[in-house]
């Protein structure tokens, strides 16, 4: 449950774009593949739109490997 940070109601979650995902990039080049969709929640009483990752393992994943 995600609770808006500007008036303090329950967000609506669960929101796509349909874009293609985050890209990572690595020395500067663009890696074509995505690694986790975004998703969205919005606020119904005053639009604040909040962006968020629900495939965590993958991103963990990542950065344990460039650590």
């Amino acid at each position: 449950m995600r609770i808006c940070e500007r008036c303090g109601v329950q967000m609506l979650e669960g929101f796509s774009s349909g874009s293609h995902g985050i890209r990572l990039t690595r020395d500067g080049l663009l890696d074509r593949t995505p690694v986790a969709e975004l998703k969205y929640a919005v606020c119904p009483q005053c639009g604040k739109v909040e962006a968020y990752v629900e495939e965590l393992d993958r991103i963990k994943e990542l950065a344990e490997k460039n650590s």
